[in-house]
């Protein structure tokens, strides 16, 4: 697993990358209605519970 290769808001850049590592989101994930814009860009988030106010 690669942890946010990109800074957040380049995510466009994965989109339909084909890696043979999965790709999960980090610095670009913080509420549930993130998950639309990442769809075809990772195949994982980290839930930080600090990001989610504890």
């Amino acid at each position: 697993m690669v942890e946010q290769p990109l800074p957040a808001g380049m995510d466009n850049a994965l989109v339909n990358l084909d890696s043979p590592v999965p790709i999960c989101a980090d610095e670009s994930f913080h509420t549930r209605q993130d998950l639309e814009a990442l769809k075809g860009k990772y195949q994982m988030v980290n839930i930080k519970l600090d990001k989610t106010g504890g």
